[in-house]
C-alpha cells in the first residue's frame, strides 16, 4: 500500500471511531449544572462562626437546612452550633467569676444546649467547690483547713488541669504546714506556763503535762534540763543555750526547778552566778534566783523575788523547807508550828519570818 493509500485507510478508521461514539452517546441525558449555593452557605457559616459571628451562622444554616441537598448537614451543624454557643455563654460566665449564674445555665439547659451544659457541668461544680474554699480563707485552725482541702478532692480531676491551681496547692499545703507549727508552738508555750506554775507551786502534777510536751517536742530545753540530772557540764551548756532568748530561759529555768531537789550540791553552785544573771523568765526563775541571790549573801533582792511570787497561790512544801533551812532559820526551826500550814503562801512565808540569818549560807 502506498502512501496515499495509507492516509485515506486512517481516515476512515476516525471517522468511524467518531460516529461510533456519537451513537453510544445518543440515549444519555446532558449532565446538568453544579449548584454552588449549598457549599457556600456552609462555608460562609463557618466562616462566620469562626468570626465570632453566632447569630450570622446560625442564619446560614437556617437556609442551608432549606435546600433539599443541604438540609441534612445543615441540622447536625445547627446542632453542634447551639452547643458550642451554650459553651461560649457558660465559658464567658466562668471568666467573669460569676459562677452561680454559670451553674444555674447548666442546670437549666434543654434540648442542644443540655448535651454541651454535661460537658461543663465537672468544670463548675470543680469552681464551686473552689469558691467555697477561698471563701473559708483565712483558717482559724489547721483542722478547718485540712477539711476545706480535703473539700477540694472529689474535684482535683479537673482542678490539676490547671498549672495555677497546682502552684496554688502547693502553696496552700506550705501554708498549712506553717498553721500546724504556729498551733504547736502555741499548746508547747502553754504547757510550759502551766509546768512553770506546777514547778513552784507542785500543781497541777507536772507528770502529764511532762509527757505531753515530749509527745510534741521530745528535744525540748525543757526536758533536756530536766533530764540532764547532776551533770554538771551539761547543765552549764543548757544555760548557756538558754541565754538565746526569754522562751529558752523559761524552759531552762522550769526544767532546773523541776529538778532541783535532784541537783547536787556542786550543780547548783555552778549555776548560782548563772542564775543571779538577766531578769527571770517566769515564776520558776523567780524562786530560782532568789535562791541563787540569798546563796550569794543578797537577801534583800532575794525577798524581792519572794515579794514578787505572792501572786502564786501556794508554793511547794519541798521549796519552803528548802529556802528556809538554807538561808532563814535553823533546820530544827522548820518544824517549829508556825512553818508548818500545808501549802503555805508567799504571803504566810514572808509573815512568818521573824529574823534572815546573816551567816554564811550553808
Amino acid at each position: 500500500m502506498d502512501q496515499r493509500g495509507h492516509c485515506q485507510w486512517a481516515c476512515r478508521l476516525f471517522l468511524s471511531g467518531v460516529l461510533l461514539l456519537g451513537l453510544l452517546g445518543c440515549g444519555r441525558k446532558p449532565v446538568p449544572p453544579l449548584d454552588t449555593v449549598p457549599s457556600q452557605l456552609l462555608r460562609d457559616a463557618c466562616e462566620a462562626l469562626v468570626a465570632g459571628d453566632t447569630r450570622r451562622s446560625r442564619d446560614l444554616l437556617q437556609r442551608l437546612a432549606d435546600t433539599p441537598e443541604g438540609e441534612a448537614v445543615a441540622m447536625v451543624a445547627l446542632e453542634r452550633l447551639e452547643q458550642h454557643a451554650a459553651l461560649a455563654e457558660i465559658n464567658q460566665l466562668l471568666r467573669a467569676g460569676r459562677l452561680d449564674d454559670a451553674n444555674r445555665l447548666v442546670r437549666e439547659a434543654t434540648g442542644p444546649a443540655a448535651k454541651a451544659a454535661a460537658q461543663a457541668e465537672p468544670v463548675v461544680e470543680a469552681l464551686l467547690r473552689l469558691q467555697a474554699y477561698l471563701a473559708q480563707r483565712p483558717f482559724a485552725t489547721s483542722e478547718a483547713a485540712e477539711r476545706a482541702l480535703q473539700s477540694l478532692e472529689t474535684a482535683r480531676t479537673e482542678l490539676d488541669a490547671s498549672p495555677a491551681f497546682i502552684a496554688f496547692l502547693d502553696a496552700e499545703t506550705v501554708a498549712l504546714d506553717a498553721l500546724r507549727r504556729r498551733e504547736e508552738d502555741q499548746v508547747v508555750a502553754s504547757l510550759v506556763g502551766e509546768l512553770d506554775e506546777a514547778a513552784v507551786s507542785g500543781r497541777p502534777p507536772a507528770s502529764l503535762r511532762l509527757a505531753h510536751l515530749a509527745a510534741l517536742r521530745p528535744q525540748h530545753l525543757l526536758l533536756r534540763t530536766l533530764a540532764a540530772g547532776t551533770d554538771d557540764r551539761a547543765l552549764a551548756a543548757l544555760a548557756r543555750e538558754s541565754a538565746v532568748a526569754d522562751d529558752a530561759r523559761r524552759a531552762f529555768e522550769v526544767g532546773l526547778c523541776l529538778a532541783w531537789p535532784a541537783l547536787s550540791e556542786s550543780a547548783w553552785r555552778g549555776l548560782v552566778p548563772v542564775l543571779r544573771q538577766g531578769t527571770p523568765a517566769g515564776h520558776a526563775g523567780l524562786l530560782l534566783q532568789a535562791a541563787a541571790c540569798a546563796e550569794g549573801g543578797d537577801y534583800e533582792t532575794a525577798v524581792r523575788h519572794l515579794h514578787a511570787l505572792a501572786e502564786v497561790p501556794s508554793v511547794d512544801a519541798g521549796h519552803v523547807e528548802r529556802l528556809l533551812s538554807r538561808y532563814v532559820v535553823a533546820p530544827r526551826q522548820t518544824q517549829a508550828w508556825c512553818w508548818q500550814t500545808p501549802s503555805p503562801g508567799v504571803a504566810e512565808i514572808l509573815a512568818s519570818i521573824i529574823q534572815l540569818r546573816t551567816s554564811r549560807p550553808r
